[in-house]
Formats: C-alpha cells, sequence, structure tokens
C-alpha cells in the first residue's frame, strides 16, 4: 500500500514537473520533426509499464511460508535493488527533463518558433542528444528487470518439476 502512494507521488510529481516546465517555457512547440520531451515522456510511460508490471508479479510470487528463506531473501533483496534502481532513473529522467525544456526554451528564444529551420535543426540536435544519454541507463534499468523476471522463471520451473514428482514423472504442460 506505501509503495502505490509513493509510486502516485512520483508519477504526480512527473506531471506536475512537465506542466511546470511548460508553463516556464511560455511557448507553444508546433514543430513537425522530433520532439525530445515527447520523447522523454513516452520513454517514462513504457519503462514506468514494464517496471510495474515486474514489480507486481514478484510481489505476489510466492516464496513459501518461511520468511527466511533464501528465496524470500533473494525476492525482497531484488524487490530493494529494483526500488533503488527506479529512484536512480526517476532522478535522472527528471535531471534531463529540466536540460530539454531549458534548451527548447532557449532555442524557442534564439529563433522564433517552428518556422525557423535552424530551430528545427537544433531540436534535432536535441533529440539526438537524449536519446544518446537516455540509453546507458535504460539498459542498465533493464537489467535490472530482468534479474526479477529471471528469478520468477526460475521458480516456476521449480514448481513445475515438483508437481511431476508428485505425478510420478508425467508431463504437466
Amino acid at each position: 500500500m506505501i509503495f502505490k502512494i509513493v509510486t502516485t507521488t512520483f508519477f504526480a510529481f512527473a506531471v506536475l514537473q512537465v506542466v511546470s516546465a511548460r508553463l516556464y517555457c511560455d511557448c507553444e512547440v508546433e514543430y513537425a520533426g522530433h520532439d525530445p520531451e515527447f520523447m522523454l515522456t513516452e520513454v517514462r510511460r513504457t519503462v514506468y509499464k514494464e517496471y510495474e508490471t515486474v514489480r507486481v508479479e514478484l510481489e505476489e510470487s510466492d516464496c513459501g511460508s518461511d520468511a527466511s528463506s533464501p528465496r524470500c531473501i533473494e525476492q525482497r533483496s531484488l524487490l530493494e535493488d529494483l526500488w533503488d534502481a527506479r529512484f536512480a532513473l526517476d532522478d535522472f529522467l527528471c535531471e534531463l527533463n529540466v536540460s530539454i525544456v531549458s534548451r527548447m526554451r532557449d532555442a524557442y528564444a534564439t529563433y522564433g518558433g517552428s518556422a525557423n529551420a535552424d530551430y528545427a535543426r537544433l531540436l534535432n540536435e536535441l533529440w539526438s542528444d537524449t536519446e544518446t544519454q537516455l540509453k546507458p541507463y535504460l539498459v542498465t534499468f533493464r537489467e535490472h528487470l530482468a534479474r526479477p523476471r529471471s528469478f520468477m522463471d526460475n521458480m516456476f520451473e521449480g514448481v513445475q518439476s515438483t508437481v511431476k514428482g508428485f505425478l510420478g514423472g508425467i508431463s504437466v504442460c
């Protein structure tokens, strides 16, 4: 329950940052090419959806009745690592968002809008810079997502072999 409250709070904080950044920019960006802020928003949405799916599956996976079992300890450790990775990604995305909005505002102030070719070129450069900065963080974050998935796959294989043992080697699947 506390986790959902904290997650909702972070999401609300991110939305407020985007809204305040747009107000601070005080410009209508009608750029037909790449919008780096939109890309960042879409990446954030996709990654958080993946994160939430993995987190829920990991929390709902049954590690047994003994809380001190190695499986339960590993499950808690994976949840903590996942949580830490989410915080690190949140921090990075917030900093990157501020940088993007600042550079977009400067470009708009300098070139006056999307009708200017230099403005479009600058936004394309910003798009490329944003992609370059995002990739290492996303790779690391996806590695953090892969560990719980592997853990859950191993748990499923363990349950499946136990069921096969009870049924005398009869294939269940």
